[in-house]
């Protein structure tokens, strides 16, 4: 796909709701989600282009289920622009991504959390929502208990108190 030289934007107050359109929909809920796949394409109106996410849910009685996410980065709509720049923005934080996105494939294959709601477009056409990207908890180191138990069995004094 090529030099999509995109700046991931600082966070701004009150960020909530992305949106993502597909004809299949999800249940609502918090997914676990890699990106798939990447598409740039001209927009319908011909008024510029979009950038298409491919997601797919990792986990769960939705596992294998896909949605999709659409990110107008270049339209002749400056808010439209700084709505998809924002919203895309905070997918790059949310997977660790902070500088410059140098290609939508860098995305391929990184993992995330998504919170899905249903909505109604203006077409009437039921559809996701992303309310919310959110990183994917970070894995803690287990505990080394059994060690300091040991310890303190064998003099019978716990070891802080040495």
């Amino acid at each position: 796909m090529g030099n999509l030289n995109f700046n991931v934007e600082a966070p701004k107050e009150g960020e909530e709701l992305q949106s993502s359109y597909q004809d299949k929909v999800v249940p609502e809920g918090t997914y676990r989600v890699e990106v798939s796949e990447t598409t740039k394409r001209d927009n319908s109106a011909g008024t510029g282009q979009w950038l298409r996410l491919d997601f797919t849910i990792l986990e769960g009685p939705q596992s294998n289920e896909e949605f999709v996410d659409f990110f107008n980065l270049w339209h002749k709509n400056k808010e439209v622009e700084r709505i998809a720049k924002e919203e895309l923005s905070r997918l790059c934080r949310a997977v660790g991504i902070d500088g410059t996105l140098d290609d939508a494939e860098d995305l391929h294959g990184l993992q995330l959390l998504v919170d899905l709601k249903i909505e109604q477009g203006k077409d009437g056409k039921t559809r996701n929502r992303v309310k919310k990207y959110k990183p994917l908890p970070a894995a803690s180191a287990p505990v080394a208990q059994a060690p300091v138990k040991e310890a303190a069995q064998e003099s019978g004094t716990p070891p802080w108190q040495k």
